[in-house]
């Protein structure tokens, strides 16, 4: 894993390659590229390749989240903004996963016990 500077991960966020840095990194998880501050409790970024478009997390969490921000945005990029909770969900699967549990469900939370299977 590419080892940055917080306040040069800039590049990295954009090419989406998983990344070090100070309590900011970057990663592919399921199947999206997802950027974290402190914990992947918040995620900043996420890029679905599927969707071809990056999701910022609107939510504010602290001053130096706010940095972690700042220094990690994408620059080239149209941004849909999310709060907290839609982020995870997008860290989760993606867009088309997302969608099709609220289509599936009638909104965003699945049932207790239900499990996803790939076919």
């Amino acid at each position: 894993m590419l080892k940055v500077a917080n306040a040069k991960c800039r590049d990295a966020v954009s090419r989406r390659l998983p990344f070090k840095g100070s309590n900011l990194w970057g990663e592919w998880v399921d199947g999206v590229y997802v950027v974290f501050s402190y914990g992947k409790h918040f995620p900043l970024w996420v890029y679905d390749p599927e969707a071809e478009q990056w999701f910022g997390n609107a939510d504010r969490y602290s001053v130096s989240t706010s940095k972690h921000r700042t220094q990690s945005q994408p620059l080239q990029a149209t941004i849909k903004w999310f709060d907290t909770e839609t982020m995870q969900r997008l860290r989760d699967g993606g867009y088309r996963r997302m969608a099709t549990d609220r289509v599936l469900f009638g909104g965003m939370h699945k049932p207790d016990g239900w499990r996803r299977v790939t076919v």
